[in-house]
């Protein structure tokens, strides 16, 4: 069982390299002004989302990059909407308002985006957001964003 032992931490110890390294290559993406360059840096960056097994990993992840920087709020948009192993209600709801709230305010388009769809999966939180949402459709001027609103 030592060995069990060791090989599950030698995996947890991957796992958490693999999502540091992949909040580093989310800056280059955030950084990144072409468009299909963007693209091509973001599909590993969800390949690894998708590949990480550890729940609490992915929790705390999630709670520790809800605060007042882009980069996190979009990390922790990513995670939520690509991982298959937590969802939205994994997460206490104060957490998870915050999260929200925080991420439809952001400057950066590609996190108000990732809220919003991470909102259409959360029908039982999203009719607490009607108004910011409603907010955001007279104040946008990202089409992308606009259009997603559009089908809310």
């Amino acid at each position: 069982t030592v060995g069990l032992k060791d090989a599950w931490e030698e995996k947890g110890k991957k796992e958490e390299n693999l999502l540091m390294n992949t909040l580093k290559e989310l800056n280059k993406y955030v950084k990144e002004k072409d468009e299909n360059a963007a693209e091509i840096i973001l599909k590993p960056i969800l390949v690894n989302i998708k590949s990480i097994d550890n729940y609490s990993l992915l929790i705390n992840t999630i709670l520790k990059n809800i605060k007042n920087d882009n980069n996190a709020l979009f990390f922790a948009n990513l995670i939520l909407k690509y991982s298959n192993k937590v969802t939205s209600k994994d997460i206490e709801i104060e957490q998870l308002i915050k999260l929200y709230s925080m991420s439809l305010k952001s400057q950066l388009f590609s996190v108000r985006i990732s809220v919003i769809e991470n909102l259409k999966n959360d029908k039982v939180n999203l009719k607490d957001f009607k108004v910011q949402l409603s907010e955001l459709k007279n104040t946008e001027k990202n089409e992308k964003v606009l259009e997603l609103l559009k089908t809310i």
